[in-house]
């Protein structure tokens, strides 16, 4: 797999994620009641997550978040989230303050905990799921000592047919 398709790949597991984890925060706070008062319907929170689903995706591709930007590093993958979620739900809580849309704290709370959980996890999957690669040894390393003529033609035909399996 290509690592741009990889990268859209988790963005569109990011997505799905964030999809479900707001509507689960919700029903978290709320001990699984869709309308528990008059104000406080899950209809409130389709704004946010709108917000949420945008602002996910720009964070995404500007901080560079699928995780395998500088190669895999597990402490460096969730300082980047834990840094790209309090931003993004700084924006949220800020956003909601100005707009005075009012919403629970406990259900963003639950929300921010879940992408967290969640995010780390599709990471780890992906990194799995490429390192299953190796280990069944269909991938293997493969070093060209030069720089003349011969030596890129072999690089060039071991591109295409590395493009053509993957």
């Amino acid at each position: 797999m290509r690592k741009q398709k990889l990268r859209y790949w988790i963005l569109a597991g990011d997505v799905t994620w964030v999809l479900v984890a707001l509507p689960l925060a919700y029903l978290l706070r709320y001990r699984f009641a869709w309308n528990h008062l008059e104000g406080d319907s899950f209809s409130m929170f389709v704004p946010p997550l709108l917000a949420a689903l945008a602002l996910w995706a720009s964070l995404f591709l500007s901080m560079k978040l699928d995780g395998f930007h500088r190669g895999w590093n597990l402490s460096a993958i969730l300082s980047q989230l834990f840094l790209a979620l309090s931003l993004l739900m700084v924006i949220l809580m800020a956003g909601g303050y100005l707009l005075r849309v009012f919403l629970s704290r406990l259900t963003l709370t639950y929300f921010s905990i879940l992408l967290f959980l969640g995010f780390t996890s599709i990471r780890c999957l992906a990194h799995a799921l490429l390192g299953s690669k190796y280990l069944a040894k269909t991938v293997r390393r493969i070093m060209i000592v030069g720089n003349g003529p011969v030596a890129r033609e072999m690089a060039a035909k071991i591109e295409r047919v590395a493009s053509v399996t993957s």
